[in-house]
């Protein structure tokens, strides 16, 4: 795998590493009854499984890019 490969594919866990932090606050505030409304849990709730959503979606990306990088070097 070259140096650019290593450096897309971290790149690629950086922003799911990201979009799991934004899931996990979001989720925390979609559970914050006593002092944000139901319409803004609802909004963050909706956010939660966005996020959480592209997370798994760039980790599925990177593991295709990964095996696609190992057959190229066989």
């Amino acid at each position: 795998m070259t140096n650019l490969e290593a450096a897309f594919l971290n790149g690629l866990y950086a922003a799911a590493n990201w979009h799991d932090y934004q899931a996990d606050g979001f989720r925390k505030m979609s559970q914050d009854e006593p002092r944000l409304s139901p319409d803004i849990r609802n909004k963050a709730a909706q956010a939660a499984t966005h996020h959480g959503a592209s997370a798994v979606g760039i980790r599925q990306l990177a593991r295709r890019k990964l095996k696609e990088f190992q057959r190229e070097e066989n």
